[in-house]
C-alpha cells in the first residue's frame, strides 16, 4: 500500500497527474466550472494535494464534496444554495447557474459534486461557464461516464496520464509485495493497460497490484472490476467482452516483455555454437531465403540443427523458446508455467 507521502509526490511529480492537477486548478483559480473523471474513491487524495497547491498560490478556499441522491438541475442548485450561497437572491429572469455565477453566489467555495452521468450536468457547465469571471467559486462534477463528445468543459484524467505515470504508479505499490523483480515488471504491464484502458484510478491500481495479479491473472481481474462496477461502464473500450479485452491485454504484455527475452536467449545460444553453425553455413531455410551468419538463425532453423552438437541446455532452450515464439506469433497466451521459464531466464 502506498502511503499519503507518496500520493502527494504522485499529483505534484509525476508529469501526467501533474498536469491534471494544473488543469483543475488553474479552473479553479479562474471561477468556471467543470466535469472530471477522477473516480469517487480517488478524491480525497487528490483533494488534499489540491488543496495544498491553492495554499501555496496563496489561496485558501473552501474545499467541499458534496454528495446529492438525484441529479437534476434543481436537486443539484437547491443543495448548492442552501449550504454555499447563504447571500445569493435568485433572479428568475436567467438561467440559475449562470445567475449563481453573476452573483458569485458560492463566494469562494470550491465544490467537487459526484454525479453518474456527465450529460445530466453539461447545461448547468455551460451555463456558470458563460459569465466571465475573475473569482475563486468553482463547481466540478465527478463522473464516471462521460462521453468523447461531449462539448462541455470537461478535464479527463486519461487525456493527461501515459503509460509510463501508470506503469510508475503500478511499480510503486508492488514493490513491496513478494513476487521477484520480472514477476512485478509483468504484473506493473497489465497493470498499466487495465488503467489506460479502463480507468486510471488509484483505489484500482491499489486493488490490482497484487501476487494474484499474477498467479490468477483473469480471475483476479475480472472479480476486482466486476466488484468495482467497470465492467458496466458505458465508456469501456471493451463492448462489456471481458474476455476479449483480457486476451488483449495479455498477450500485448507478453509481446511486450517476452519477445525481448526469447530475443536475447536467440543471440546466446548461437554465440555458444557459434563455431559449430558457421561450419553447417550457408543453407537455405525452407522460404528459400539463404542464410551465412549464424545470427540469421531464427529458433525454427536451430530446432533443426541442435543434435548436431549443442547441449542438452542449449538443446531444450531452443525448443523451448521456439514453442514460446510460436505460441506468441500465432496469437495465443502462454501459459503461467511457460511464462515462468521465460521470466527465470531474466533474472
Amino acid at each position: 500500500m502506498a502511503d499519503k507521502t507518496f500520493f502527494y509526490e504522485w499529483w505534484k511529480n509525476t508529469p501526467g497527474p501533474r498536469n491534471f492537477l494544473q488543469e483543475v486548478t488553474k479552473t479553479a483559480m479562474s471561477g468556471k466550472s467543470a466535469v472530471i473523471d477522477l473516480r469517487s474513491e480517488d478524491l480525497e487524495n487528490f483533494l488534499r494535494v489540491f488543496s495544498d497547491e491553492m495554499s501555496l498560490r496563496n489561496l485558501s478556499p473552501s474545499v467541499e464534496i458534496m454528495n446529492t441522491d438525484e441529479e437534476s438541475t434543481e436537486t443539484i442548485f437547491d443543495l448548492i444554495t442552501q449550504k454555499f450561497a447563504l447571500r445569493y437572491r435568485r433572479d428568475f429572469s436567467i438561467e440559475p447557474f449562470q445567475d449563481l455565477a453573476e452573483q458569485d453566489g458560492i463566494q469562494g467555495a470550491i465544490i467537487f459534486i459526484p454525479v453518474s452521468d456527465a450529460d445530466v450536468v453539461s447545461d448547468m457547465i455551460d451555463d456558470y461557464n458563460s459569465v466571465e469571471k475573475n473569482t475563486i467559486g468553482s463547481i466540478f462534477y465527478v463522473a464516471r461516464n462521460i462521453r468523447p463528445s461531449l462539448s462541455t468543459k470537461k478535464i479527463l484524467v486519461n487525456e493527461y496520464m501515459s503509460p509510463i505515470d501508470s506503469q510508475f504508479f503500478a511499480m510503486r505499490i508492488l514493490q513491496d509485495v513478494n513476487l521477484t523483480p520480472m514477476q512485478r515488471w509483468y504484473s506493473a504491464l497489465i497493470a498499466t493497460k487495465i488503467a489506460m484502458n479502463i480507468s486510471m484510478s488509484e483505489s484500482l491500481l491499489e486493488k490490482i497490484c497484487t501476487p494474484d495479479l499474477y498467479f490468477d491473472t483473469k480471475n483476479f481481474v475480472h472479480r476486482i472490476l466486476e466488484s468495482s462496477n467497470l465492467l458496466r461502464m458505458k465508456n469501456l473500450q471493451t463492448k462489456l467482452n471481458f474476455d476479449t479485452f483480457f486476451e488483449r491485454i495479455t498477450w500485448e504484455t507478453q509481446i511486450q516483455l517476452v519477445l525481448p527475452i526469447v530475443e536475447r536467449v536467440r543471440e546466446e545460444v548461437i554465440e555458444r555454437n557459434e563455431d559449430l553453425l558457421r561450419s553447417l553455413l550457408p543453407i537455405r531455410d525452407e522460404f528459400g531465403n539463404v542464410m551465412d551468419k549464424p545470427l540469421d538463425m531464427e529458433f525454427r532453423n536451430l530446432k533443426y540443427h541442435v543434435s548436431q552438437g549443442f547441449s542438452y541446455d542449449d538443446q531444450n532452450l531452443v525448443e523451448t523458446m521456439y514453442n514460446v515464439r510460436n505460441e506468441l506469433s500465432h496469437l495465443k497466451i502462454l501459459s503461467l508455467e511457460k511464462l515462468e521459464e521465460v521470466l527465470k531466464l531474466a533474472q
